[in-house]
């Protein structure tokens, strides 16, 4: 997937980064969930980057 708006996220390095922070032992339930939400976040908008772009 190319973009041409370089302000634009690095979605596959902050997923990667999302993902490992998840699974760190040392956060707490909620910061868990955080990263969580916003992996799922990252996640819908690399699949649908239209949407954004169309509104």
């Amino acid at each position: 997937m190319e973009r041409d708006d370089e302000s634009r996220l690095d979605y596959e390095y902050w997923g990667r980064r999302l993902r490992a922070l998840a699974q760190t032992c040392d956060l707490v339930t909620t910061q868990r969930q955080r990263i969580i939400t916003l992996l799922d976040l990252l996640e819908r908008e690399m699949l649908y980057p239209s949407r954004q772009t169309a509104a």
